[in-house]
């Protein structure tokens, strides 16, 4: 693409050489310049101006004048990136506290899962226990109900 594009501005160069020169009678005209803007007196050149420096003056405020815009255009782009990469980093810190808080919940989820699993283990005892002992007041009652 480098060489393309080199390529292209030596094509260019030479057209416009050849421009130049085919044309050097018509651009060697000399020219007046005369500014007026009717709010204020009229500004004018005390020598003609040659045709060919007013075309390379064009040409020269032209290129400043596009140079001006690809340095605004490139400044607004890099703000925009700056801008972007920031809520980036934000939606990135978001998104790590957000998988460390679900990690935690799990951590919770998992020791009171535990919990209840020894709850239940216990329920399940005491349960027993208390069969255990209502069957042994069963049989306590009637022995005393036979002695009775």
């Amino acid at each position: 693409m480098r060489y393309l594009k080199v390529l292209l501005m030596i094509l260019l160069f030479f057209l416009v050489t050849l421009f130049f020169v085919d044309n050097q009678g018509a651009f060697s005209y000399k020219l007046p310049l005369k500014l007026d803007l009717r709010i204020f007196p009229p500004i004018s050149t005390e020598q003609p101006i040659p045709c060919y420096f007013m075309l390379l003056a064009c040409f020269l405020l032209g290129s400043i004048i596009t140079l001006l815009m690809l340095v605004w255009d490139r400044l607004s782009l890099s703000t925009r990136l700056s801008l972007c990469r920031m809520r980036s980093n934000g939606l990135e810190k978001d998104l790590n506290r957000a998988r460390k808080t679900k990690d935690a919940d799990a951590q919770k989820s998992k020791e009171l899962l535990d919990k209840i699993a020894e709850l239940n283990a216990e329920i399940a005892t005491l349960k027993s226990t208390l069969k255990d002992t209502e069957a042994r007041l069963a049989q306590a009652e009637q022995a005393n109900a036979k002695n009775a």
